[in-house]
């Protein structure tokens, strides 16, 4: 035996992609298959391409898939539901059939699985065809493997029942344990981005605890589990889920789990307490009670203590009450609340600013070719000087200014956050962007400038609204079929590809 096929996959691997909940007796069986699948991907094409732990993790994310459709979980269903909701269509890149479903595997499928799995290292600059031979070839090898034996694998009841039954939709902490699943370790959302969305939320939580870091693991897993898009459609973990409970059927429970209402950290001053509830106020005026309980476990003295007043904290609001949901450190709040006031509505002062200014050129988007011309536009129009931030750096070749707030209604399919940054600089692009005001544009560059997949130099929401302004009409990804054939293939999917390769940035 070979050092390639030694290092097998254990009913461990499969256990530890299930919800925390959930415990199989059809591991074993699902490993056994797992393991199958590794050998034929060591044989195939992909197997010199790729490192050990990259195979197994293929193999192990294409058997969860095949437990799915063969137990009907509704996981793959979800997938294809909201892709099919946002583009009208069951999956990206392959042409099926009028008569593909989700109650069986299908070639496509798993061609799509394996592309995604080689998306998972989030420093890779590249990003394979999708519909290059070698991820074919293996998936037809796979898919007829697994056909063979569908009629005859064994079903995982006990995932079934968890998911169609949805008993931890009743709490809200088991709720966050099936949304911090979503992220870590579902077979069809967790991979990219990982590490880094998780060391930075812990980092972040740090810096607010004073270094508790049991702490800030916790509020770092609360944050995840509701603030970070995740998965080939760049969709909040409670959006998943959501789409799974709808797919089989538990509709209240999908809609309360959609309108689950996440605050970031607040000030929050105390308005009164007994041994049942706790009552809290917001700095708009607004109350929030919590019950006190094992997850909200705060004593009489930590409220009582001297010069404390309040706290500062992270609460969620689903099915009609507010839970703790992290960060919860009591102190004199007063500074903080007077504070996070002032920065909102100094906000809100520059955004009323901005909307005063170009009053007859309101557009969100302008040209520059040099720091020169962009500093005089900014002089003459705005009538500010440059910030610190705002200065350009030498050697820069051409500018994009980009503001949001100017976006009309109907300009574009997604929704912009307002949230007052002003306007933001693309450094360098402007040749590969194509509009009626940039005579900079090059086509012949747009066609390989992999501009969407640049979260160094171009914001998300200039995406969005590129794509939805069809500004990269040109682009297309290499492929061995021509040019004609990939800028089809790239532009029916653009906006697909820039969701699954920004995902948070989205």
């Amino acid at each position: 035996m070979s050092y390639r096929k030694s290092k097998k996959i254990t009913q461990l691997d499969i256990r530890q992609r299930h919800p925390q909940a959930v415990l199989s007796s059809t591991n074993r069986d699902y490993a056994d298959i797992a393991n199958s699948l590794y050998d034929i991907l060591i044989g195939s094409d992909l197997g010199a391409r790729f490192f050990e732990d990259e195979l197994k993790s293929m193999a192990i994310k294409v058997t969860l898939y095949f437990e799915d459709i063969v137990s009907e979980v509704g996981l793959w269903a979800s997938f294809v539901a909201k892709h099919k909701e946002l583009y009208g269509k069951p999956l990206p890149f392959y042409a099926v059939g009028t008569e593909y479903d989700t109650d069986h595997i299908h070639v496509e499928d798993i061609q799509f699985l394996l592309w995604d799995a080689m998306l998972a290292d989030e420093y890779s600059e590249t990003m394979p065809n999708p519909e290059n031979y070698g991820i074919e070839d293996a998936a037809r090898q796979i898919f007829n493997y697994l056909d063979g034996i569908f009629e005859d694998t064994q079903i995982n009841g006990t995932l079934y029942e968890y998911i169609h039954e949805a008993p931890f939709a009743s709490n809200f902490y088991e709720v966050r344990l099936v949304l911090n699943w979503y992220f870590f370790d579902c077979y069809l959302t967790s991979g990219r981005f990982l590490a880094s969305v998780l060391q930075d939320a812990i980092d972040r939580q740090m810096e607010l605890c004073h270094g508790q870091s049991s702490v800030a693991q916790t509020a770092a897993m609360a944050d995840v589990a509701f603030n970070h898009r995740i998965g080939p459609l760049a969709l909040k973990p409670q959006e998943w889920l959501a789409a799974l409970l709808r797919v089989n059927g538990q509709e209240d429970k999908a809609a309360a789990v959609a309108s689950i209402v996440n605050r970031q950290l607040e000030p929050y001053s105390l308005e009164s307490f007994d041994d049942k509830v706790v009552t809290l106020r917001d700095v708009e005026g607004n109350l929030v009670t919590l019950h006190r309980n094992k997850y909200f476990d705060v004593g009489d003295s930590t409220m009582k203590g001297k010069g404390t007043n309040g706290c500062i904290g992270t609460f969620a609001f689903y099915n009609g009450e507010w839970f703790l949901n992290g960060m919860n450190l009591w102190a004199d709040v007063n500074k903080f609340a007077a504070g996070f006031k002032r920065e909102h509505e100094l906000a809100e002062k520059d955004l009323k600013a901005l909307r005063g200014t170009l009053a007859g050129n309101r557009k969100p988007l302008f040209f520059f070719k040099d720091a020169d011309s962009f500093r005089k536009f900014i002089e003459e129009e705005f009538h500010m000087p440059l910030t610190e931030e705002q200065k350009i750096p030498k050697g820069a070749k051409n500018i994009i200014m980009f503001i949001p707030e100017f976006i009309q209604d109907g300009d574009s399919k997604v929704e912009y956050s307002g949230d007052g940054r002003g306007f933001c600089l693309i450094l360098d692009c402007a040749e590969y962007v194509k509009s009626p005001d940039n005579p900079m544009y090059n086509r012949e560059k747009a066609k390989n400038y992999f501009l969407i997949a640049d979260i160094e130099k171009v914001p998300g929401e200039f995406v969005r609204y590129a794509i939805s302004q069809n500004l990269f009409p040109d682009f297309a990804i290499n492929s061995a079929q021509g040019y004609r054939h990939a800028r089809k293939l790239t532009q029916d999917n653009l906006d697909f590809l820039a969701r699954t390769l920004r995902r948070q940035d989205y």
